[in-house]
């Protein structure tokens, strides 16, 4: 809300550009700094509703996303949240379904549990990447480039929203990183990554190049990247070029990923890993 896009019904304007989270987050914090108050962000309350729509229930405030599309863009919206040292909290509404997961009840289904505490996708996901982050935060000393990100135009959108109190809110088509590093130094650093398009089922993948620096020692060879949805692993190859890892033609699909940057050994009988 109170961007560009939305002057007409919003009248104010504190997000310059048309929506991008970071832009909302980056015109806070500098505020915070014009006003000499250091303050910390707290988002306290989000998430996406996993019911059903009916005749009367249609033109409520909720859209009904897919079980599988909720855990896909709940760890997107949690990892965007953990690019920002800033922001201090970030609570999901909500663990467990309210009023007996009535399937065309909006608000009865948010959770990550049903309301019979049977997990939703979305439970594995965030215990996924809570499992996977701990002990890490997003770090500015790997440096990430997108060298190439194709996209057919048949998949190109532009409008997500069509009509929005008679707004339109845009689509992004775009590629979204954080890299992460331990306060370990034996933990591998990781890169999140994904694709910023809404989910979408009808498509393969999109392919990406990126060059990664900043994550010395680093050794040639294969990656190792997970799925943060699904939880598989799978081997990405990747090369050193000009001092930096260089992966050609990474598989993307909706699903966030990490991407594990390979380590050298630190001695001949021992890797750090």
């Amino acid at each position: 809300p109170y961007n560009q896009g939305m002057m007409d019904r919003d009248g104010i304007l504190a997000v310059t550009d048309n929506g991008t989270f970071e832009n909302y987050i980056q015109n806070y914090l500098a505020l915070f700094k014009e006003t000499g108050v250091n303050r910390t962000i707290w988002h306290t309350e989000f998430g996406f509703a996993t019911h059903w729509h009916d005749l009367k229930n249609v033109k409520g405030l909720y859209a009904g996303f897919t079980e599988y599309t909720q855990a896909v863009y709940l760890i997107r919206s949690f990892l965007l949240n953990m690019s920002f040292p800033e922001i201090k909290a970030a609570c999901q509404y909500s663990l467990l379904d309210d009023y007996g997961s009535t399937p065309t009840h909006s608000e009865a289904n948010f959770g990550l549990l049903r309301s019979d505490k049977s997990p939703k996708p979305s439970y594995f996901a965030v215990q996924r990447l809570a499992s996977l982050t701990n002990g890490y935060s997003a770090t500015d000393a790997i440096n990430v480039t997108i060298t190439a990100s194709p996209i057919h135009r048949a998949m190109e959108r532009q409008i997500l929203v069509q009509d929005w109190d008679k707004q339109k809110i845009f689509s992004e088509n775009g590629i979204r990183f954080v890299p992460f590093s331990a306060t370990d130094p034996s933990k591998r650093p990781f890169i999140a990554i994904w694709s910023s398009q809404a989910f979408d089922g009808q498509f393969n993948n999109r392919a990406i190049s990126l060059e990664i620096s900043g994550a010395k020692p680093y050794a040639a060879g294969m990656l190792v990247a997970v799925d943060l949805i699904t939880g598989t692993s799978f081997d990405v190859p990747v090369a050193i070029v000009d001092d930096k890892l260089v992966i050609d033609q990474l598989v993307l699909t909706s699903n966030p990923v990490i991407l594990y940057c390979p380590r050298k050994m630190t001695t001949p009988e021992v890797a750090v890993d």
